[in-house]
């Protein structure tokens, strides 16, 4: 337990009591607010994170950092799962496999991928929470059933516990079946050679399943019923909640790996050497593993890894290092593997200074990055108040052509500041459901006289959008640090 609180004290004292960047605004008005996020809607987390972050709230934290307070959680969870695996993969004595296990569990700890995850609010450490449970679940059963040659009672029980940790994946991430199916392959298949096989064990596990996915009525009430905030793009229809759940909006990215310049560095320098020693030390520990479930755990292991690995490097998102995060994981799990070889060596002294050599190492280098995210965040945050504060009209149309322009909405929900501005990112007039739904407020359509919409024409729209009413239209830049208001022509179509 302690290997996971220290890293959680560590990490409530890094979170930001302001909104992180990618989804973080997003992600904090739909806890605030119990709205529903970007597909697949992530119905369980919104819903036991809503809880959490208006206790912390209540408590006088801000919104921004309850929420990000809310993967500081799941991270420690995640850590909790992690060291209780790794001690069932390491041999000899507790208080050495323990040791042992710890110094790898603050490894993964101290990683810069899994403290920028542990500490914005996001939804991957509960998902690796939700990775290391299961593995935890299907290396303890693979280790009873190699301990049980003759059937034994229990699996129906078993079956359906399986089922909810399976349906809590799903209805959490999608990626999750990546992993899902082969270690439920693998559980099946040790199943039938020890003779514990029943046909009824998959009926049990599909109930189980149906469980936690029934979560997702959530997002079909919310359709229909819609909070304060929530994703844009969601419309009161079947047909738009099945696109949501789904996710086939973000197909476009499938089939390259796009990643920018700063996670393409981080990639290279934390990333991928821990996966090739991990996953190769995982692959020799399944090759001279002695007994068949030992191999059997570190082959599903490399499995399931390498599917996500998969996915990973054919997701053209440009910041994909989170997508990394459980094959990461599991590599470290393989780490054991050097460590298990020193101890059957008689060398468990050995083993356990050399991984608390690397995480001593690792954590010198490793926490400054985090702190110094922290202070480029605060940063971030002042520039952007700053321009928020500098718009000169309290009532007029603004224009933020990013994701990040969720961040004013945040301004406007949970602090109240200037209600009457109407912010808008014209890349969701791309979309049917919110140009409808502006067209629907103001009277008039905001592409008007641009179809068919092309990348010249996006940019034009708050000029398309000025030229039809009569209200101020401003344009909110962060990357140039301007606000600047459209010149207005002479006559409109429109009086607004």
């Amino acid at each position: 337990m302690g290997f996971a609180l220290a890293p959680l004290v560590l990490y409530l004292a890094l979170v930001p009591p302001v909104s992180g960047d990618k989804d973080g605004s997003e992600f904090t008005l739909a806890l605030a607010t119990s709205g529903i996020p970007h597909p697949t809607g992530y119905p369980i987390y919104t819903l036991a994170g809503h809880g959490f972050a208006r206790l912390i709230h209540a408590f006088g934290a801000t919104w921004p950092y309850a929420a990000n307070a809310w993967s500081a959680v799941g991270a420690a969870v995640a850590l909790f799962f992690f060291h209780a695996t790794a001690v069932r993969l390491l041999p000899g004595g507790p208080v050495p496999r323990a040791l042992v296990a710890g110094a790898c569990t603050l490894l993964l700890a101290l990683h810069p991928v899994f403290t920028m995850e542990a500490t914005l609010a996001e939804v991957y450490s509960w998902h690796l929470a939700w990775l290391m449970g299961l593995i935890l679940l299907f290396v303890s059963w693979m280790t009873r059933l190699n301990h049980e040659p003759r059937p034994s009672s229990g699996w129906s029980r078993r079956a359906a516990l399986w089922g909810v940790a399976c349906g809590l994946g799903l209805a959490h991430h999608f990626t999750s079946v990546l992993f899902a199916l082969p270690v439920s392959l693998a559980l099946a298949l040790a199943l039938a050679r020890t003779g514990h096989w029943r046909a009824r064990l998959v009926l049990v596990a599909v109930a189980g399943a149906a469980l936690p996915l029934a979560a997702y009525g959530y997002l079909v009430f919310r359709a229909f019923h819609p909070a304060a905030w929530q994703w844009p793009l969601l419309d009161g229809s079947f047909a738009g909640i099945l696109r949501h759940v789904t996710g086939v909006d973000y197909q476009r990215y499938l089939g390259r790996f796009a990643p920018n310049v700063v996670q393409a560095r981080w990639l290279a320098l934390y990333v991928y050497p821990l996966l090739v020693v991990g996953l190769s030390t995982l692959a020799i520990g399944a090759a001279r593993a002695r007994d068949a479930g030992g191999r059997w755990i570190r082959v599903t292991l490399l499995a399931g890894a390498s599917l996500q690995l998969v996915h990973a490097f054919n997701y053209g998102v440009t910041d994909p290092a989170s997508y990394f995060l459980p094959p990461l994981a599991i590599s470290l799990l393989g780490v054991l593997g050097l460590a298990s070889w020193l101890a059957a060596q008689g060398r468990t002294a050995v083993a356990l200074g050399a991984v608390v050599a690397v995480t001593l190492v690792a954590g010198v280098s490793w926490i400054p990055l985090a702190v110094e995210r922290r202070a480029l965040l605060g940063a971030f945050e002042g520039n952007i108040r700053t321009m928020w504060r500098a718009i000169p009209v309290d009532d007029a149309f603004v224009f933020w052509a990013d994701d990040l322009s969720m961040r004013l909405h945040e301004y406007q929900l949970l602090a109240g500041e200037r209600p009457h501005l109407d912010v808008e990112n014209p890349h969701a007039f791309t979309y049917p459901e919110p140009r409808r739904r502006f067209a629907q407020r103001h009277g008039f359509d905001p592409l008007a006289g641009l179809d068919p919409i092309t990348r010249e024409k996006l940019a034009r729209i708050p000029e398309n959008v000025s030229r039809q009413t009569s209200r101020p239209v401003v344009v909110f830049d962060h990357l140039s640090g301007s606000v600047r208001v459209v010149p207005k022509a002479e006559s409109h179509e429109l009086s607004r």
